[in-house]
């Protein structure tokens, strides 16, 4: 469960420019565009949260 709501909302656009330490979601061919956000996936605990040992954080997912 989740107490926050989604960061971004449906048809929100959004610059891809996300430089971040580490592993991303974000393809190379896409950084430096502007996308649109199309749908909000419910809430998981991702992959990298594990991979970190870091305690569960769920988090929701923008697809675009």
């Amino acid at each position: 469960m989740v107490d926050t709501a989604p960061a971004f909302a449906v048809g929100e656009r959004k610059d891809k420019n996300m430089p971040v330490p580490g592993h991303t979601r974000l393809w190379g061919y896409a950084q430096g565009h502007i996308g649109g956000v199309q749908i909000i996936q419910p809430a998981a605990v991702l992959p990298e949260t594990g991979a970190q040992y870091l305690s569960d954080n769920p988090q929701y997912v923008c697809s675009a």
